[in-house]
């Protein structure tokens, strides 16, 4: 239905040049829709009033100043030094344009803003690579690498990164391998300038017990500073050369990151909470409060803020091996591999709490993709696995999983706020298949035919599946992709 501007209830907390702008833009082309009925010819005037497009079109230019130089300019006993270093100077923009109705603020959500914005990187590196030791007993090779990197943003100021690693391998078959350096993410133009796209949350005022919607924007925070993270990498490659491991390579690596100032978002009933129950100043400027309104409040915005912190180790390993056919007497070459990862912790801090997320989808203790590829002459076929292991659906409920129901146990945890009746669910296996024959190979012209199978086994998800994020599960099913391909 149609109605005064200043009566409907999600214009009324805006203030007077927004109710003004609403009140000349939007009331004259109101038009009533019938909700009975079929008769679609005559809502059109309503649908076109009311179902709007959000949309806006976004244009990025990225300009780029940039002088390297490489060489060897002088040699050690061990070998050759290698050097490089350059400067940079870029300017990145963004230029966004949005709909109509959005610059009205017509839409009950997503009203994409109208903004630009620009960044400027000044920066300088210089890498160096030292062998040390070669051809001595325990050591074919020894070399140490170091870099670092001076970069000075028009909108955070400057910030140094580094690195020094190093290289040791043993033998011809052994190498061992570490890595230590200083990283930085620094925010981007959305992150820094974006006002946001408008939408209209529920919340509730806690002081006065009132709920209901009001104004809200994701919005962008010039003040942010870059993401600075610590990372150690160490590790081993093993890769022998006789008989029927010739084709072997087996690398483990260990990894240790953390990072600080993530950037990030708070949820928008913290924010008001932390205004209206602890008076919090810094957040206060995101609040417009408003006795008018039912809630008594009129806008809570939601910034971009450097929040967390966050911490996660474990170990990544690749197995691969060409597998010798020709000591059974048999046709084409057949080649395995392996990539696997083990989180042990994936901790996300922040100033009230410490969340493991280990475990949960997204993050799982352990992950497999496995790839076993057979050729012979116009032939290939690939047979894919993967593997994820047993993940939770939350990493702050407590789940009823295993524990008798009716026993004091049960019942003690039933009552728990974050209980809930299932937290664990089974590891998942998955297998894709492909086969492709080259009908035609020449130099001006190829065709080739395939078949892909996903989900082999037609492996059907727990019923949780669709409620979670990550991808633990395949919510398909089986599917079958077949096509040519003609090159000429």
């Amino acid at each position: 239905m149609c109605g005064p501007v200043a009566t409907a209830p999600y214009f009324n907390a805006q203030n007077a040049i927004v109710k003004a702008r609403l009140i000349a833009n939007l009331s004259p082309n109101c038009v009533p829709y019938d909700i009975f009925g079929t008769n679609l010819e005559q809502n059109q005037a309503a649908l076109k009033y009311f179902n709007s497009a959000s949309n806006a079109d976004m244009q990025f230019r990225q300009y780029d100043i940039a002088a390297n130089i490489a060489g060897a300019p002088f040699r050690l006993p061990a070998g050759e030094v290698s050097v490089a270093a350059g400067v940079e100077w870029r300017r990145d923009t963004a230029d966004v344009v949005n709909c109509l109705d959005c610059q009205k603020l017509a839409l009950m959500n997503q009203n994409y803003s109208l903004y630009d914005g620009a960044i400027e990187v000044k920066e300088a590196y210089a890498e160096v690579g030292v062998p040390i030791v070669r051809d001595m007993p325990l050591a074919k090779s020894l070399e140490l690498n170091g870099a670092v990197r001076r970069t000075d943003y028009s909108t955070s100021g400057a910030v140094t990164t580094w690195k020094v690693g190093g290289t040791w391998d043993v033998t011809d078959f052994l190498r061992f391998r570490a890595t230590r350096s200083r990283d930085i993410r620094a925010p981007n133009i959305n992150e820094l300038f974006n006002p946001g796209s408008e939408g209209n949350p529920n919340v509730v005022n806690r002081v006065t017990g009132a709920s209901g919607f009001t104004k809200s924007n994701t919005v962008g925070n010039p003040d942010l500073v870059p993401e600075t993270g610590d990372t150690l990498t160490a590790g081993l490659v093993f890769q022998p050369s006789w008989g029927w491991s010739s084709g072997l390579r087996l690398s483990v690596d260990y990894w240790d990151i953390e990072i600080k100032d993530v950037i990030a978002t708070q949820n928008i009933q913290d924010i008001l909470d932390a205004v209206l129950l602890r008076k919090d100043p810094e957040l206060s400027k995101f609040v417009v409060l408003d006795s008018s309104s039912p809630i008594g409040v009129s806008r809570v915005n939601v910034p971009q803020q450097n929040l967390n912190a966050l911490k996660t180790h474990g170990v990544d390993i690749e197995v691969a091996y060409a597998v010798p056919l020709e000591a059974f007497d048999l046709p084409g070459q057949l080649s395995v591999r392996a990539l696997g990862t083990w989180i042990a912790e994936y901790r996300t801090i922040t100033t009230t709490t410490d969340i493991d997320t280990s475990g949960v989808t997204g993050t799982p203790r352990w992950s497999w993709n496995g790839l076993a590829t057979y050729r012979n002459g116009r032939l290939t076929t690939n047979l894919m696995v993967r593997y994820t292991n047993e993940i939770r659906f939350s990493a702050t409920a407590i789940g009823l999983d295993g524990l008798t129901a009716g026993s004091p146990e049960f019942l003690a945890t039933a009552k728990l706020s974050n209980s809930i009746n299932q937290n664990y669910w089974p590891a998942a296996t998955y297998w894709n298949a492909n086969v492709q024959y080259t009908f035609i190979d020449e130099p001006a012209k190829r065709v080739q035919g395939y078949l892909t199978v996903d989900n082999l086994f037609d492996k059907q998800p727990p019923i949780v599946a669709i409620s979670i994020n990550g991808t633990a599960y395949d919510l398909i099913g089986r599917a079958f992709k077949v096509g040519v391909r003609i090159a000429y």
